[in-house]
């Protein structure tokens, strides 16, 4: 692959503009917390959200294949329309096509669970203050667990509806700016969610800075 010149090191496939802003903001951003070099990527997002992606990744990033070097697959797992299986078959189910089309070596997919507000949910001031709720993130929790949402190991386990209950109570409008507000602050060691440890090995494996 050395001897090949590709117009991009990386094309990522998002089911929706809120996980493009977070990764873009990655690895724009946040190069040195994830110790990788700078890196020329497009990103894409399919129309048909997390199901699209589920199914048509393999056709959307064909035409990428002699233009991007690897190709990135990002989407929820809930919304998807195949919750009878895990999040991690998904990943495997659609990597298998990847491979099958011409991604072999090349490819990964993270399939986030439940969703992608799982990664907003870190233990920082700076989440609390982009909910709109200052910098006491503790005291945040506190409130949430009172108006009945579960946690589990620190995270609601419903990321999402958590995140807008505190937007509406605020009167905050939902957006990807949000997300990457939040994507750009926060320390990267903070979130231990599964697909996101996931995401920082691979982008330090293709794109890690080499001594």
């Amino acid at each position: 692959m050395s001897k090949i010149t590709f117009e991009y090191d990386l094309v990522i496939l998002a089911a929706g503009k809120n996980e493009s802003a977070i990764v873009k903001t990655l690895i724009e951003k946040r190069q040195s917390s994830l110790g990788i070099r700078p890196i020329k990527s497009a990103i894409l997002n399919h129309p048909r959200r997390d199901p699209g992606c589920l199914r048509e990744s393999s056709q959307i990033l064909q035409t990428y294949v002699s233009r991007a070097a690897y190709a990135l697959v990002v989407f929820d797992w809930e919304g998807s329309g195949r919750e009878d299986r895990s999040a991690s078959d998904l990943e495997d189910e659609v990597t298998q096509e990847l491979v099958e089309s011409g991604w072999k070596d090349r490819c990964s997919v993270i399939v986030i669970a439940p969703e992608l507000e799982s990664w907003l949910w870190a233990d920082s001031p700076h989440v609390s203050q982009a909910l709109g709720w200052g910098d006491d993130y503790a005291g945040l929790i506190r409130i949430l667990a009172k108006r009945g949402f579960v946690f589990q190991g620190g995270k609601p386990e419903r990321p999402k509806e958590a995140v807008e209950s505190c937007l509406r109570e605020k009167r905050i409008q939902r957006s990807s700016a949000m997300y990457g507000e939040i994507a750009s602050k926060v320390s990267l060691a903070r979130c231990t969610d599964r697909s996101f440890q996931k995401l920082r090995l691979e982008l330090a494996g293709w794109f890690g800075i080499r001594s």
